[in-house]
């Protein structure tokens, strides 16, 4: 909070410690601005000389601004994490946040949640058409009771003693769904995403086709175990911060394998 406001050269060293989000639950965040948006703004430039270091805290077990002074010597470290790729870059689970401890087993919920029944021709549809469809699919049976007409609406993460506000959003989440509208099944599971078994974060980095990092964010991982469906394990609802001080769904998977996904920083736990 003291340092809210601070403009500093995007190559001064001190992001090389400080660069956020940093330490536990950090929603902080920069914004880049070109030397005439700071000049039109009427902002002062600081250095960075003399500056809390905030990677004293022993809790800190990744920088990345310090990781990204490695480019282009090194490439960024990560697996890709098989969601969507864009023309020019592509999503990386980065390493350097991992929690130590091997989970133990999650087992299956009971659980009244189903499927939901959608449009199967959406598969053969053109994009435009597979996007409009999973907008209003969300509007239609997210946003229902107080919510309903509403094109967003802020809904509660509750696990264990964690308690999250998050946006959905119809276009945000319906388009991600495009990609695969067999996805809109599993939004019958919601409520048990809301009140998931565990919540994980990891970081998340798009690199460009040059190798470079271009944007790296928190992902919140909220995961449930179900039964009784063929060939998934659980489901995953994926968040991040939105920049206006809130998380916002953005998209949720089928998992063959849940263990896969359990991996990060183990932010909550339902309780027993």
């Amino acid at each position: 909070m003291a340092l809210d406001g601070l403009v500093l050269r995007a190559d001064d060293p001190w992001w090389d410690r400080n660069y956020p989000p940093n330490g536990w639950g950090c929603q902080c965040y920069v914004t880049g601005l070109t030397e005439g948006q700071v000049q039109r703004k009427g902002l002062a430039v600081s250095s960075g000389d003399g500056l809390p270091d905030a990677s004293s805290d022993p809790t800190w077990q990744h920088a990345h601004g310090r990781q990204a002074t490695l480019w282009p010597s090194e490439p960024p470290k990560g697996m890709p994490s098989g969601s969507t790729k864009h023309e020019d870059s592509e999503m990386i689970e980065m390493e350097g946040y991992a929690s130590k401890e091997t989970p133990p087993p999650m087992p299956p919920r009971e659980s009244d949640c189903t499927a939901m029944p959608y449009d199967t021709t959406l598969h053969q549809a053109d994009r435009a058409t597979r996007r409009d469809a999973c907008i209003e699919f969300v509007r239609e049976n997210i946003f229902v009771g107080d919510n309903k007409g509403k094109d967003s609406a802020v809904f509660t993460v509750e696990c264990g003693n964690l308690k999250m506000p998050i946006v959905i959003d119809a276009v945000g989440l319906g388009g991600h769904l495009a990609d695969n509208p067999g996805r809109l099944a599993y939004l019958g599971y919601l409520p048990d995403l809301l009140e998931p078994q565990e919540v994980w974060t990891d970081f998340r980095g798009w690199v460009g086709k040059d190798g470079r990092l271009k944007k790296v964010t928190i992902g919140w991982k909220m995961l449930t175990k179900i039964k009784g469906h063929k060939g998934v394990d659980g489901i995953m609802l994926l968040a991040q911060n939105n920049g206006m001080g809130c998380h916002s769904a953005y998209s949720l998977y089928p998992l063959p394998n849940i263990n896969a996904k359990r991996k990060g920083r183990l932010m909550a736990k339902m309780l027993p």
